[in-house]
């Protein structure tokens, strides 16, 4: 009897330890230079959740729309793209780092959008004035014009609207 019993306990510890988690929790965390205000976005959905000033964030991956997602601050700079497909989160706090450059360099690089994974929709933005071949381009669908003012973003996704 006392060995049935402790073989039960045994296994529910262990099976405490393997429950699957549907809540993300996170912190966002601000570099020096990044400006404390921002939003959680959700490409797949075009919602967004105010982050607090504490930086804790909580976020329900039943919803499958709320299973990839990104932080950006005010200036349009973003974190990694978090992707959970499967809805499982991990069971501790996850750190996510605001206006994480280095996460999007091969996306950049391979021309392949960071929110569908593919190429195929993934078209550069042109910044300066525009001449006759650029607005050509342009309505064609080749290019993006970005306006006279630069900014990081070098490439579009036309399908998920999203510019990294």
């Amino acid at each position: 009897m006392l060995r049935m019993l402790l073989t039960m306990l045994l296994a529910a510890a262990i099976s405490q330890g393997y429950t699957q988690q549907t809540v993300f929790r996170g912190k966002v965390v601000f570099q020096d230079d990044v400006i404390k205000a921002g939003s959680i976005v959700f490409p797949l959905t075009k919602k967004t959740l105010e982050v607090p000033e504490t930086g804790l964030v909580n976020i329900d991956l039943r919803e499958p729309g709320q299973r990839i997602f990104f932080f950006s601050d005010i200036m349009g700079r973003n974190s990694r793209m978090l992707r959970f497909l499967e809805g499982i989160a991990p069971d501790t706090l996850t750190v996510i780092l605001a206006a994480d450059k280095d996460f999007y360099a091969p996306f950049i690089r391979g021309r392949r959008c960071p929110v569908c994974l593919s190429e195929k929709n993934v078209v550069p933005i042109v910044y300066g004035f525009p001449g006759r071949q650029s607005f050509a381009d342009a309505r064609a669908g080749r290019i993006l014009l970005g306006g006279c003012i630069m900014s990081p973003e070098k490439l579009y996704c036309k399908k998920d609207e999203f510019s990294f």
